[in-house]
Formats: C-alpha cells, sequence, structure tokens
C-alpha cells in the first residue's frame, strides 16, 4: 500500500508542468499594420508605440524526451524576435527553471528560436510566390 501512495506521488510529481510568465513589449503599429508581432523583453529608446504585455512559456518535450523546448502559452503568436530577445528570452526562462532546451515555438508550435531560414515567414512566403509564378507560366 506504501508503494502504492510514492507511485502516485511520483506520477503527480512527473505531470506537473512548468509556465513561467514574461513582462514584455511590443509595437502595436507592427503588430497591426507592419511585419507582425515581435516582442522584446525591453522597450526601446525614443518614439515607441510600444505596449506592455505578459506573455507565458510552458516547458514541453519537443520530439523526445531529452529535447526540450520552451513554448509559447497565450496571447497572440509570436512572429520572431527582433536581435538579441530569443536568446536573452531562452537564457532567462532556462535559468529561472533550471531547465536546459534549446528552442521558443509559439503558440502553434513554429520554432521561432534559434531562427530557421527555411521556416521563416519570409521564406515561406518567397517559395508561394516562386510557385505561383510558376504555375502562371506553364498555362
Amino acid at each position: 500500500m506504501n508503494d502504492d501512495k510514492q507511485q502516485d506521488k511520483q506520477n503527480k510529481e512527473t505531470k506537473k508542468q512548468i509556465i513561467l510568465k514574461r513582462n514584455m513589449y511590443y509595437d502595436t503599429y507592427d503588430k497591426e499594420s507592419g511585419d507582425g508581432f515581435y516582442p522584446k523583453l525591453r522597450t526601446t529608446s525614443g518614439i515607441c508605440s510600444c505596449k506592455n504585455i505578459i506573455i507565458s512559456f510552458i516547458l514541453i518535450n519537443y520530439k523526445s524526451q531529452n529535447d526540450f523546448a520552451w513554448k509559447q502559452y497565450d496571447n497572440s503568436p509570436i512572429y520572431g524576435f527582433d536581435k538579441f530577445t530569443g536568446s536573452q528570452l531562452l537564457e532567462s526562462l532556462n535559468k529561472e527553471a533550471n531547465a536546459c532546451a534549446t528552442k521558443i515555438l509559439n503558440i502553434g508550435a513554429r520554432i521561432i528560436y534559434p531562427v530557421i531560414p527555411e521556416q521563416t515567414t519570409y521564406k515561406i512566403l518567397e517559395d508561394i510566390i516562386n510557385t505561383s509564378k510558376k504555375r502562371t507560366k506553364t498555362f
């Protein structure tokens, strides 16, 4: 009976999820009319239409037992990060959770850090445009 209680306790501990929140900033103009949602850890100096937002990230197993990633848990899908935001965010999440994740995924499970050129929005759009140009030439 004692072994069953210990096993239940272990199962609950392994099911415990690590969710961390980060106070981030984004440019409202870019999100609504520009390139998309690219939050930062700090506001930029000078003129900026930046808004504050709290974004949660959950630690997950990515594709194998030893491959961990932080996945965006709420808010609008993040398109990517400017400059050093991705590396700084990954480092701060790992440090707080004492984890060793190697990537960050958006809410739709797309890798947004580190940047994989073949999976960027611009590359995907370029491929779509090139494919459509080829189709029009054949007709």
